[in-house]
């Protein structure tokens, strides 16, 4: 839905186990998945949040401010993979979003937003049959499988949801052997106005991917909490955004261990509360979804630049990094790190840069970011317009 695309950037503001699985025979490019590699986030001793003056002084010394921002380039790869899978007609053919998180001894799941289930016409259009408001896909060395409700003719969203009540899915954490992944609520039409009703988690058991529960969270100062997770120092740190006027304000909570239902502590600004209502604003000019990675003891923020938007109502176009010795910021030395052009251009909308840690390699940080064309109705639009767009962006860290 255009509306809630253009709004994401521009504006203020029970599970059936009859799930479908789609069966794609893998391609040679299947090989870019990594299937099982990575390990699920293991709670230790929590570290020091923020860390003394002196350490995070040697912390950000492997910053390179000088760095200009090139050696980023397109994945053609990775894009080739969701286009062959997308062409092929067997499950996913379209979205936004993409999520992603490794699954022990399974593979790679993706978590999409609005997902286009449907083909691809003779002059590569969207045609038939419709579209809902989430799906996972699951890409392992057996095949990829897309997981909705329904049929393929009569296609549901994965996790819960209406024609009205959209949940859009945001980043995954492994624990043991459910998979929880933090969803936001919205009561959606594609002509009025897009109402945030809250956040949930939903944990799904592995390997069958069925729903255990799904558990409502506090929002506090409407905080949308699906903008991105990640573990470290015992730890897991959940990311949120605050909308304001033309501008998005990053909260931040973390939980101890993996396990997303136990009790949330919010970072006021100076130390950590386990009252919701202390959560303080760390920083301004990130998108809905960002992302939070880090590399050679460096805290990276990863976001599609906001920035320009009180002042011009337009977007930069432009993937910004921030660096910071804590996960909990305060996140500095802004650098673009890649430039995507103008965001309008031909009408065609990006939006919401997400990083793929366990896909990347050292520096170079696997990045996608969601486009959408200009038409509200995705029907006979062109597939190109609506798939996620990949690529791979240098970090400027040195040792």
């Amino acid at each position: 839905m255009l509306v809630r695309k253009v709004r994401s950037i521009f504006t203020n503001a029970s599970h059936s186990r009859r799930s479908r699985l789609a069966i794609y025979s893998l391609p040679a490019i299947a090989l870019l998945v990594a299937a099982g590699t990575v390990a699920p986030i293991v709670a230790g001793s929590p570290s020091h949040d923020p860390p003394p003056a002196g350490a995070a002084s040697a912390c950000l010394s492997h910053v390179d401010a000088t760095a200009p921002a090139g050696g980023s380039r397109p994945s053609q790869g990775w894009d080739a993979f969701w286009n062959s899978y997308g062409d092929s007609a067997t499950g996913w053919t379209a979205a936004d979003g993409g999520y992603s998180v490794a699954l022990p001894g399974m593979g790679e799941l993706w978590m999409y937003a609005d997902t286009y289930i449907g083909d691809v016409g003779p002059h590569g259009t969207l045609r038939g049959p419709r579209l809902i408001h989430n799906s996972f896909v699951l890409a392992s060395s057996s095949g990829i499988h897309t997981y909705f409700r329904g049929t393929r003719t009569t296609p549901l969203s994965f996790f819960g949801g209406t024609n009205y009540t959209a949940y859009w899915p945001g980043p995954a954490v492994v624990d043991g052997n459910t998979v929880q992944v933090l969803f936001s609520k919205y009561h959606a039409t594609e002509m009025s106005t897009i109402t945030f009703l809250g956040s949930v988690v939903a944990r799904f058991s592995l390997p069958s991917m069925s729903l255990l529960s799904a558990t409502a969270v506090p929002t506090p100062m409407d905080t949308m909490w699906s903008s991105w997770a990640l573990g470290s120092g015992g730890y897991t740190y959940i990311y949120g955004v605050q909308s304001g006027a033309f501008l998005k304000l990053m909260h931040i909570a973390r939980v101890r261990g993996n396990d997303l239902l136990g009790r949330w502590q919010y970072w006021t600004g100076k130390r950590w509360s386990y009252n919701p209502d202390r959560s303080a604003v760390v920083m301004s000019g990130v998108s809905d979804s960002f992302s939070v990675v880090k590399v050679d003891g460096v805290y990276v923020l990863v976001t599609l630049s906001t920035r320009s938007l009180p002042k011009t109502h337009d977007p930069s176009g432009n993937v910004d990094a921030y660096f910071s010795c804590s996960p909990a910021g305060p996140f500095v030395h802004r650098m673009v790190v890649y430039r995507l052009g103008s965001q309008l251009r031909r009408g065609v909308l990006d939006y919401n840069a997400i990083a793929h840690p366990e896909l990347s390699h050292g520096t170079m940080l696997l990045v996608s970011y969601s486009v959408h064309g200009p038409s509200i109705s995705m029907l006979g639009q062109p597939v190109s317009e609506y798939r996620p767009q990949y690529a791979w962006i240098r970090l400027p860290l040195h040792p």
